[in-house]
């Protein structure tokens, strides 16, 4: 699990960090792992958030456009949102 840094997260996306720190793991198979451990609440949790949170989610990432430098905060969250997609979370 990655340490996030909070100051680099818009302050609206803060309190999904425990999630992004959990669910964002760049290696694919590291991502899977967590995925086939998770249980129905965790996935359910991840879902809610998601529900809640994913239009600007999507707006952040979007924001470092093609050719800038994502922060490991931005690919955390990255992730996170593809371990949904992984699980068929809409």
């Amino acid at each position: 699990m990655t340490k996030l840094n909070a100051e680099m997260i818009p302050e609206k996306l803060r309190p999904l960090i425990p999630l992004a720190e959990k669910w964002g793991q760049g290696d694919d198979g590291d991502r899977e792992d967590v995925i086939d451990a998770a249980t129905p609440a965790e996935r359910a949790e991840l879902e809610t958030a998601l529900a809640r949170y994913n239009d600007d989610i999507s707006a952040w990432l979007d924001s470092f456009g093609d050719g800038r430098d994502m922060s490991d905060e931005a690919a955390a969250f990255m992730y996170m949102q593809l371990a949904a997609e992984e699980f068929d979370i809409p």
